[in-house]
């Protein structure tokens, strides 16, 4: 029997990283649409700053935070958590790099909490997607 997950490490967890961009991409839109009403890109250069800032950060730290790593036989809570405690770490991190260039004022707290929560629910509605087909 050949372990072809084993064999394709590296583009399967490329893949899951895409995945996990792409879920927050489309968070940060259904967050606009739901506190807006108008797509993202019709909201302010800020929001979508911050959303391009944050897609990045989470290419590259959530590999860094153990996302990607084996859950075989693991609690799935404890997954859940890390994902919840990763998405909110990189977008507080992005949120610092607002604050830094002193447009922070700008992005609705409201809009943060919507896209925090459907982030959440994205990421971890993914991980059970792709676990299951596994």
């Amino acid at each position: 029997m050949q372990n072809t997950i084993g064999k394709n490490a590296s583009p399967f967890e490329f893949s899951l990283r895409l995945i996990d961009v792409l879920a927050i991409e489309v968070a940060s839109q259904l967050a606009s649409l739901l506190h807006f009403n108008v797509l993202l890109q019709d909201g302010t250069p800020i929001q979508t700053a911050l959303v391009f800032l944050c897609c990045a950060l989470a290419f590259l730290l959530l590999p860094q935070l153990g996302l990607y790593n084996s859950w075989r036989g693991r609690s799935m809570a404890v997954m859940f958590g890390r994902i919840a405690a990763a998405w909110a770490l990189v977008l507080l991190i992005g949120l610092f790099f607002s604050f830094l260039i002193h447009h922070v004022g700008y992005v609705s707290r409201l809009w943060v909490f919507y896209w925090y929560v459907i982030g959440v629910g994205l990421l971890v509605l993914s991980r059970i997607v792709v676990y299951s087909t596994l």
